[in-house]
């Protein structure tokens, strides 16, 4: 089982935006150990994703790791606010990745502010999806222990 403090390195290095989403997924794992591994996969899978060559390949392929996310959370669902929250994901990634691939009409400064305001929102999405996931694993893992379920 990864530890508390691998999983915040992991996290610093994603950046600003991810990290508060990160710690609070830490709160939960205090908790819950076992949902440890399940925030440790999705953490690690996004930051292999960045680690690509090219800034558009990375920012294209992370897009790939939230949809991944966000289409099993779709599948998970439980209430029509659930699954409305994950289809909303699933077209902000399809908008992330249309802008992904305009990036490359722009000069070059403006490429890097293009890339980078994308890379933002990317962590903003991951932020969001990383937290749905936790509470999703932790909702889950009560309900398989027969413990009260979450409102």
């Amino acid at each position: 089982m990864p530890s508390i403090g691998t999983l915040l390195k992991t996290a610093a290095r994603l950046g600003p935006v991810a990290y508060p989403a990160v710690k609070k997924a830490v709160e939960v794992i205090k908790k819950n150990p076992e949902l440890a591994r399940t925030a440790q996969d999705l953490v690690d899978r996004f930051t292999k994703a960045r680690a690509a060559r090219s800034r558009p390949e990375n920012l294209r392929r992370s897009v790939g790791v939230l949809r991944s996310q966000a289409q099993h959370l779709l599948s998970r669902a439980d209430t029509p606010q659930e699954a409305a929250r994950a289809q909303r994901w699933l077209l902000q990634a399809d908008r992330v990745e249309s802008a992904i691939g305009l990036i490359g009409i722009h000069s070059g400064k403006q490429q890097q502010r293009d890339a980078a305001r994308i890379q933002k929102r990317i962590d903003e999405l991951f932020g969001e999806i990383l937290t749905a996931t936790m509470e999703d694993a932790e909702e889950h893992q009560r309900g398989e222990l027969g413990g009260p379920a979450s409102a």
